[in-house]
């Protein structure tokens, strides 16, 4: 399980059209939008191969500026379950 924490930064006059680009993204939520381009986003995917192919679409969005990686975590499902036997 991969959760990772981002800010998104656009130009203002792109947040809405980013904003529909993100919705519809799998794992993708939105939790705030500012009037000057900035959306924060979580993240929830399986692994953090996921989670950073996710993040690499995100670049690709017409009207990203850039991406910021706030917190991430991570937690090895294999791992938990060898220790359990």
């Amino acid at each position: 399980m991969s959760i990772s924490s981002l800010v998104i930064q656009t130009r203002p006059e792109n947040v809405d059209a980013v904003h529909s680009a993100l919705i519809l993204m799998e794992g993708v939520e939105i939790h705030a939008t500012t009037d000057s381009g900035r959306l924060v986003v979580t993240v929830d995917q399986p692994d953090n191969a996921k989670a950073a192919d996710t993040f690499s679409m995100f670049t690709e969005l017409d009207g990203v500026l850039n991406t910021s990686l706030i917190y991430n975590y991570f937690e090895n499902d294999n791992a938990e379950k060898e220790l359990a036997q």
